[in-house]
C-alpha cells in the first residue's frame, strides 16, 4: 500500500511578544475574518487569544515565541516553534 505525505501552505505570522507586535496580529486575524484578543498587564504573562472561528468560544493561546498560522481553510491556529521547525520555508 503506497504512503503519501500531505502538503499544505500556510501563512504564518511570529508573536514577538509587546504591545505593537500583539496588536498587528490580532489586526492580521481579525481583516483574514478570523477573531483573536491581546491580553496583558503587571501580574500575569502577554498572551494572544486566537479562536476557532469568529463566533466561537473555543480558543487557544499564543505565548510571545509561538506563531500564528492562517491555514488553507481560512482557520487560525496556534503552533508552538518546534513544529514550525520541521516546516519547508518556501
Amino acid at each position: 500500500m503506497p504512503t503519501f505525505r500531505k502538503v499544505e501552505i500556510v501563512d504564518a505570522r511570529k508573536f514577538e511578544g509587546g504591545i505593537p507586535d500583539g496588536s498587528e496580529l490580532v489586526f492580521w486575524v481579525s481583516s483574514g475574518g478570523g477573531k483573536a484578543e491581546y491580553h496583558s498587564g503587571l501580574n500575569i504573562v502577554e498572551y494572544i487569544r486566537v479562536y476557532e472561528h469568529r463566533e466561537s468560544r473555543k480558543f487557544t493561546m499564543a505565548f510571545p515565541g509561538d506563531w500564528i498560522e492562517r491555514r488553507q481553510n481560512g482557520e487560525y491556529e496556534v503552533t508552538r516553534q518546534q513544529v514550525i521547525d520541521t516546516y519547508e520555508e518556501v
